[in-house]
């Protein structure tokens, strides 16, 4: 059994803003790490310590291959922009760990050829998959 932790609609981006809100909540669950997806928004200040703490995969949800669009549909991003996002796994991604990348597609919207160019080029360097949305 694989388990994915998110926030519900009712929280969702509350729980991963307070770091210590959320390890309380889904602490039972961390000693299963192997079997633990946590998804986020992508909170740049957050993945050191959850890495520091937890074993447990993380999916970020990405969404649009640049900020501005990526504000449009995650307003998260005038906080945490994707630069952020990005150096941030870069620094803290453990060796041997992979991060996912989640990538719904909405027509006309990020779904060029470009974008995917786009989306490659932020990936670089990084150990990731991409789950593309349809």
């Amino acid at each position: 059994m694989h388990v994915v932790l998110c926030a519900g609609p009712k929280d969702h981006g509350k729980g991963e803003h307070d770091y210590p809100l959320w390890q309380r909540r889904w602490s039972k669950l961390l000693p299963l790490a192997d079997n633990v997806t946590v998804s986020t928004a992508g909170v740049a200040s957050q993945i050191g310590p959850f890495f520091a703490q937890t074993k447990a995969q993380l999916a970020v949800s990405l969404n649009a291959p640049d900020d501005a669009r990526r504000t449009e549909v995650m307003p998260i991003t005038r906080k945490y922009p994707l630069a952020q996002v990005r150096a941030a796994l870069l620094r803290h991604l453990p060796a041997g760990k992979h991060v996912l990348f989640a990538y719904a597609l909405f027509d006309g919207f990020n779904d060029a050829p470009a974008d995917a160019r786009l989306v490659a080029a932020f990936c670089e360097g990084i150990a990731c998959r991409v789950n593309v949305i349809p």
